[in-house]
């Protein structure tokens, strides 16, 4: 049930038409544009962080295993568990850190095709490894992070 109290931010937020259709207020498609680029820039920052951190982990290790997605995505996941563990996860926060940041800084995609090279070169083996160690490293990178962001 909405209050009146919640009315007048919804009537903010969205507003009814002559004909009885929603629509979205002018204030609200500015908060939107205002979320949207803060989630790109985040994204860039995470991009650039993601890149230089993958040159980084491929110098210092073997090129045959995805060593650099692995370690990359793990500290992407900690970070996304600490921030949300923390109370710095609210509104443009949220956008910027957790959906820009973390979403350019980590990728699944990045992961799938590493994975895919090692399947198409039939070392099953090392993309068994690597599926089960990516997603129990990075579920557990995000449950640290979390409790560690929520500690004060």
């Amino acid at each position: 049930a909405v209050t009146r109290k919640d009315q007048g931010l919804i009537g903010k937020i969205v507003s009814v038409s002559s004909k009885g259709r929603l629509y979205i207020t002018g204030y609200y498609r500015q908060v939107i544009v205002v979320y949207i680029i803060m989630s790109v820039i985040g994204c860039a920052f995470g991009g650039i962080v993601r890149y230089l951190g993958t040159k980084f982990v491929t110098r210092l290790t073997e090129k045959r295993f995805p060593w650099d997605s692995l370690v990359v995505n793990s500290i992407g996941s900690f970070l996304l568990g600490a921030l949300l563990g923390s109370d710095m996860a609210s509104g443009g926060t949220v956008t910027f850190l957790l959906l820009g940041f973390c979403g350019g800084l980590t990728t699944f995609s990045t992961f799938s095709l590493q994975t895919l090279s090692l399947i198409s070169e039939r070392v099953w083996y090392k993309a068994l490894f690597s599926i089960l160690v990516s997603i129990v490293l990075c579920v557990l990178c995000v449950l640290c992070g979390y409790v560690i962001g929520s500690h004060d």
